[in-house]
């Protein structure tokens, strides 16, 4: 799937190289589309999606491309998330803001990463 051309509200999630994912939320389309929030979250602010797929296509190697959809399927965003990691995407509130939240083995149950 291809990520189409232009600027998103964009947001990284990343405890270690390949441990790596990144949300491309489609702004001012009425639905906030956002990345649960932990310590490996990092809000970068609008951006075009280049760079960060080159990342994937260069060092990544394993990951997958998704359309965030809202239940109506309308498209919101797209999240670009590495093999080793899991997703979950939910409302809340219903219809007004998607959430995102990904599961990472180098996370704590609350949301701090772990130190071998």
């Amino acid at each position: 799937m291809a990520i189409p051309d232009q600027t998103y509200q964009v947001t990284v999630h990343e405890t270690q190289r390949l441990y790596y994912a990144v949300l491309f939320d489609i702004p001012d389309d009425g639905v906030d589309v956002d990345l649960f929030y932990t310590y490996a979250t990092h809000i970068i602010g609008p951006d075009t999606p280049g760079v960060y797929l080159d990342r994937f296509t260069k060092s990544i190697k394993g990951y997958r491309t998704l359309q965030i959809n809202d239940r109506d399927g309308n498209t919101r965003g797209y999240l670009v998330i590495s093999n080793l990691l899991g997703y979950l995407v939910y409302e809340k509130p219903a219809r007004e803001r998607l959430i995102v939240q990904i599961s990472d083995p180098n996370l704590t149950s609350a949301g701090l990463i772990r130190i071998s």
